[in-house]
This record gives C-alpha cells, structure tokens and sequence, in this order.
C-alpha cells in the first residue's frame, strides 16, 4: 500500500479518552486474534458498526461487553452462556457459575472442582446480562442497566476468557479499566 484515504473521521471517539481506550482494546483483540491464513469477511463491517456507535456511545460498558462478546464469535472463541461447558447441562443463574480456566468455560456448581473454585463466579445478573448481550442487537444494548458489581465481574470473566483463548493478555485491558474508574 502506497497511499490511503480516510473514509470515515470517527470525531466522536477522538475527544473521548474512555472511547479511545475501548476502540484501542477491540483494534488489540482483533490484531491478536485473527489469524492470517483465514479470511475475516464479516469482521471489517461489525468494527465499522462498532465505532459508528462508539462515537456518539453513553453506556461505554455495555458496548466494550457486548463489543467483545460478538469479536470473540467472530474470531471462533464464542462463550457459550447457556450450558455447562463440563456436563452439558443449562445454567441456571441462581448456581453462580464459574469459569474454569482449564477447559476454558463456564461451569455450573455441581461441576466445581478445586481448581475452578479459584476463579472468577458470575452472579445472576451479570450472567444474564452476558446472555443478553450475546443474543441482542447492537441497538438495544444501551436499555440494559447493569450494577457496578455486575460490571466488575462481567469486564474480569471476559478478561480471563479472552487470556485464555488467545495465550496472553490483551495489554490495553488495565489502560481501559484506569480511565474507567
């Protein structure tokens, strides 16, 4: 490539530290996970969806989870929120699932062993709103209201999951979580 043209200026994230923080964090995620040798037709056009909506974004919590959920489908690491990733069984958000770090998803109670007990249990509502995200439209992600708890979880499970899958950190990941607290 010898020479380029912006299409598209993005202003609405450039004035916003927070909003440059989480487009930096999904540019790291798809620079790690996308593997030369696959094609990612439908990746280029959910980015683009992705930061139309992050320049003019209020709830920057719901996009970055939601934003994520939907690039680690894209890249073939989807978290399955709805069954036992050991037994098979559904989740039932009142078991606090965990997630287990050596087979890389979530577990139900009856599935903990020492090991999972030492990670990361998602609470009700932030399971049902991971589920939620997972299955919803970019446009309806801002009515959802999630506790400050719930967030906390939700940003450290996908951490975790997203360590996981790709064998390293994504390094952005502290930068977002400073200028959002």
């Amino acid at each position: 490539i010898q020479a380029a043209d912006q299409v598209i200026s993005f202003q609405g994230i450039m004035a916003d530290i927070r909003k440059i923080a989480l487009g930096h964090l999904l540019m790291e995620l798809i620079l790690k996970g996308v593997r030369e040798e696959s094609p990612q037709q439908d990746l280029y056009g959910f980015l683009i969806a992705l930061f139309q909506n992050l320049e003019s974004c209020k709830n920057i919590f719901n996009l970055w989870f939601y934003a994520e959920i939907h690039l680690l489908r894209l890249l073939g690491f989807q978290p399955n929120f709805s069954t036992c990733h050991h037994c098979k069984r559904p989740l039932i958000k009142t078991s606090f699932p965990r997630f287990d770090p050596l087979s890389g998803g979530l577990i139900c109670s009856q599935c903990v062993n020492s090991q999972s007990r030492k990670s990361i249990r998602l609470g009700p509502e932030a399971l049902s709103a991971l589920q939620f995200l997972s299955e919803a439209s970019l446009n309806a992600i801002h009515r959802l209201k999630i506790s400050e708890e719930s967030r906390c979880t939700m940003a450290d499970f996908l951490t975790e999951y997203i360590t996981y899958y790709l064998e390293q950190p994504l390094q952005s990941i502290s930068f977002l979580k400073e200028v959002l607290s």
